[in-house]
């Protein structure tokens, strides 16, 4: 027994020693700047890659309830910057080479998707600029996984030989392994971000919401990374997922911003119908609510937590409602 633990120590100790060597840096592979080469290097303006909240190069996180829409959401954006279009309030000054990696719809749906956006948005000029990677299109292998590291090699080497600008991960629960709730988890797939941020590439994840539909799902570590993250919340308690490319209604709210600033960072609803996007303030719409809401003898309080604001907003709508004379006194 004596021999078997001082063998293990042995075998414990030499695996250290190999993770050691495997992160051993070689200063050569690094230079620091100095005073004088930061002062001559030229600012560079932010350019976008999908205005106003997707820079280039930059890293955004989309997040939603199952069942909003957030796949066709993302296939839409994805679309517009392929074609170097517009979407809703966004718009993308150039076309960009874009990979839509999806490790959850079957190949079917997300096809019949991207069927209806082009009927919708209208054919590429560049037919290479869009492109999807599907799990079932490599059955039977896997698509590698965001937190391994010969994932981190596959993805990396694929999206650079392959020239492409941006790539949307659809979405984080399929393409990894991890549990969610432990940030240091989260390390791999931040690593990853990073490199292919380094690489010049621009990156869009896409994750879901927790037992709160106003909360992002686990550890929020990642968020620390990303220039914009967008909350998609539902209008409708009644939609399915098999439903949303006939039909959706949701808020787009931005929970963070470093590129976004004044009328660009308000919250707007959109609702699509009938294979036409509208798109509306979300003050309007919360009126239109709220003026139902107390139609319907429902609470302020009710109306706040449904809404996810304050008691005071909803008194402001209630004020904005009558002055329009929506409500009576």
């Amino acid at each position: 027994m004596e021999d078997f633990i001082k063998e293990k120590k042995l075998s414990d100790l030499k695996k250290k020693q190999n993770i050691v060597r495997l992160n051993s840096y070689n200063q050569n592979n690094y230079k620091s700047l100095n005073y004088q080469e930061i002062i001559d290097m030229p600012y560079k303006a932010t350019n976008y890659i999908l205005y106003p909240w997707l820079p280039d190069q930059g890293t955004a996180f989309l997040y939603s309830a199952t069942g909003v829409g957030k796949t066709y959401f993302s296939l839409n954006c994805a679309y517009s910057i392929a074609q170097g279009g517009n979407f809703l309030k966004f718009s993308a000054p150039n076309p960009k080479k874009v990979l839509y990696i999806d490790g959850e719809l079957q190949l079917s749906n997300i096809i019949k998707r991207i069927k209806s956006i082009i009927n919708e948005q209208g054919p590429l000029d560049i037919p290479d600029n869009f492109q999807l990677l599907n799990h079932q299109m490599v059955y039977p292998h896997l698509l590698p996984k965001l937190n391994d590291l010969s994932g981190h090699d596959f993805y990396t080497d694929y999206i650079n030989d392959n020239n492409f600008d941006v790539v949307f991960f659809d979405n984080i629960s399929t393409l990894s392994t991890i549990d969610e709730n432990f940030g240091e988890q989260w390390v791999p797939i931040i690593n990853l971000f990073l490199k292919l941020r380094a690489m010049g590439k621009t990156v869009v994840g896409i994750h879901h919401t927790g037992k709160n539909k106003y909360e992002f799902r686990g550890s929020c570590r990642i968020l620390d990374i990303v220039d914009t993250s967008i909350l998609l919340t539902s209008n409708k308690n009644d939609r399915l997922e098999s439903d949303v490319s006939e039909g959706a209604d949701f808020k787009i709210i931005y929970k963070k911003d470093r590129v976004l600033s004044g009328k660009d960072s308000i919250p707007f609803n959109v609702l699509y119908h009938q294979n036409k996007w509208t798109i509306q303030s979300a003050e309007n719409a919360n009126i239109q609510y709220v003026v139902e809401s107390i139609k319907n003898k429902i609470s302020h309080q009710m109306i706040a937590t449904e809404l996810g604001v304050s008691r005071q907003y909803v008194s402001k709508l209630v004020k904005k409602a009558k002055e329009m004379n929506l409500l009576n006194d």
